[in-house]
């Protein structure tokens, strides 16, 4: 069977086969590995989202008074930290050098690789920490050496100008996620 004649429609990627058949008459629709990290990219989104609508929760308002009850706080602080991902990941992209594997799909992979630490938010919930101001730290370090990490194994760049392109699209994406957040809260 020709690998080019088949095209997944959640990804756009060649595909072997897009069906296998089962136990006769029985058809089985193969699963795309990019639905995987759509579902890594919305439980890293949904768990950062719930994390800072915590803190938000207790820093802004006090202890008293809390947004926990108005759900719309949790979307908006979703949808802000979905932005700075963008927009991280739009400032990395611009950043890679000539040389570099400059395919959207892989450096999309590798971004998502590099913000996987922030699924540690969901352990600190657990276990209560959420408000642990040196676990947040221990957290955010984990994330940026992660995401030089990932990004470098697709430049081929050392880890010291992969770092400096890392941070300073991690700090417009975070001026530019906090200014949507003082807009809308």
């Amino acid at each position: 069977m020709d690998i080019n004649k088949f095209i997944c429609l959640t990804c756009n990627e060649k595909a072997s086969s897009l069906f296998r058949c089962t136990n006769g008459s029985f058809i089985k629709l193969m699963e795309c590995s990019s639905q995987f990290y759509i579902k890594l990219v919305l439980c890293i989104i949904l768990s950062e989202g719930y994390v800072r609508w915590i803190s938000f929760s207790t820093t802004k308002f006090g202890e008293n008074v809390s947004i926990r009850n108005n759900e719309y706080y949790f979307y908006i602080l979703c949808i802000s930290f979905l932005l700075e991902l963008v927009i991280f990941s739009a400032g990395l992209f611009i950043l890679l050098p000539e040389n570099s594997e400059r395919s959207p799909s892989l450096f999309c992979k590798a971004v998502v690789w590099g913000q996987c630490s922030r699924l540690l938010n969901i352990a600190s919930i657990v276990y209560d920490q959420g408000s642990n101001l040196v676990l947040y730290c221990f957290i955010s370090f984990f994330i940026f050496v992660s995401s030089i990490q990932s990004i470098r194994a697709i430049t081929f760049k050392g880890s010291f100008s992969t770092g400096i392109d890392v941070a300073a699209a991690l700090t417009v994406s975070i001026i530019v996620s906090r200014l949507f957040q003082g807009f809308f809260l």
